[in-house]
């Protein structure tokens, strides 16, 4: 195993497994390379679509975590 590499065990449903494992087989890769590809895929749209903490305006009114003003 590379040393920039962690392990990871995780759990799922036998049908997940046979269908990573056919997305493997077409793909000539492993189940490992084809789920290490799907988090990182994840946590980069993650990445993305977090949004950094709203300022508030110079009248004290600003927007919520959600986006939706408060005033």
């Amino acid at each position: 195993m590379a040393k920039d590499k962690s392990l990871i065990s995780v759990y799922v449903p036998q049908e997940v497994k046979e269908r990573l494992e056919g997305w493997a087989s077409e793909e000539d890769r492993s189940v490992s390379y084809i789920v290490g590809r799907l988090i990182t895929e994840a946590l980069e749209t993650r990445d993305q679509q977090k949004q950094p903490p709203a300022s508030t305006t110079s009248s004290g009114k600003g927007r919520g975590k959600a986006g939706v003003r408060d005033d």
